[in-house]
């Protein structure tokens, strides 16, 4: 398919959201901070669907009638996942993936109810479970399969639709406003593609730490503009983060957000999610110096 019929592709189904751990308790405290957000906007946890993955996380689906009055159109919506993208942007707690939000990216939903490779299955629990669960229910719970508990029918939560109407209006504006700026992307092949460069040199220093990012600058921010580049670049995720090792190691100065390793790639790959999609527009010189040394000349980014 062309980019702009994939433009053009509609999509139906509940909002979703993925949270992933680095320990299963980590997700626990998560996925209940997520859980009493929802509740708080008037939302009905009996009439979304709840999981424990198996892993180290937690499933949810929010029925399309509980934020759309009636549900989805029937013909479904273009830039869906987009949408939901925001919706999950807006609710953000600690452990949320939002990599599940790239379409057409070989992301995959786990079915429930299948043997994982650790013994384990994702199983459908309650909401009540969900809020007093703790590591060892946790692990009994995915020991074996389960049925589905029963759902209440679904209610239009007006504040939840509120944040729906706010994704789908910024997805639509960008989407109006989208343009591939062919200029600067054949500046970008003439001057790094080319020459067999991933990124740009003055990048590719700091990801080797051969250079100290700036003083001040918080890793989140640091994210963003990898990620960014990444996408301006084509640099596919696996390539950023094998280029991002020593980085990704070495990084000291963030609160206990960032503290370890785990944390820090599951930052980069949530910004890399994020930003997948939103074009070579978001491309900014000043926004990478922003992340590098003051006094770094960065000549490789002049011009652009």
């Amino acid at each position: 398919m062309t980019p702009d019929e994939l433009r053009k592709v509609r999509y139906s189904g509940p909002a979703y959201f993925d949270l992933d751990g680095e320990t299963v308790g980590e997700a626990i405290s998560a996925f209940g901070v997520l859980l009493n957000k929802l509740q708080a906007l008037g939302l009905d946890l009996d009439a979304c669907r709840l999981f424990a993955t198996g892993g180290r996380g937690f499933h949810l689906e929010i029925p399309d009638a509980c934020f759309v009055p009636g549900g989805l159109p029937a013909e479904g919506v273009m830039a869906l996942p987009s949408i939901y993208r925001e919706m999950a942007h807006g609710l953000y707690v600690e452990c949320m993936d939002m990599r599940v939000y790239s379409a057409k990216k070989g992301r995959m939903w786990r079915v429930p109810n299948r043997r994982r490779d650790n013994g384990l299955f994702k199983v459908a629990i309650t909401a009540d479970e969900a809020l007093s669960m703790t590591d060892e229910r946790y692990t009994a719970l995915c020991s074996a399969p389960r049925a589905f508990p029963a759902r209440v029918p679904p209610k239009f939560c007006p504040a939840l639709g509120l944040l729906y109407a706010k994704g789908r209006d910024k997805v639509s504006a960008l989407r109006k406003s989208r343009r591939v700026p062919e200029k600067l992307q054949a500046e970008l092949q003439k001057r790094f593609t080319a020459r067999g460069l991933p990124l740009p040199p003055s990048l590719l220093a700091l990801l080797a730490g051969k250079v100290q990012g700036r003083g001040g600058v918080g890793w989140n921010q640091i994210c963003v503009q990898l990620a960014i580049a990444a996408h301006a670049m084509g640099l596919p995720e696996t390539d950023l983060l094998k280029l991002a090792s020593h980085l990704l190691d070495h990084h000291d100065g963030d609160s206990r957000r960032y503290g370890s390793r785990w944390l820090r790639e599951r930052e980069l790959t949530n910004k890399y999610g994020y930003f997948e999609g939103s074009g070579l527009y978001d491309f900014s010189p000043a926004g990478l110096k922003s992340i590098l040394p003051r006094d770094m000349p960065c000549g490789d980014l002049e011009g652009l």
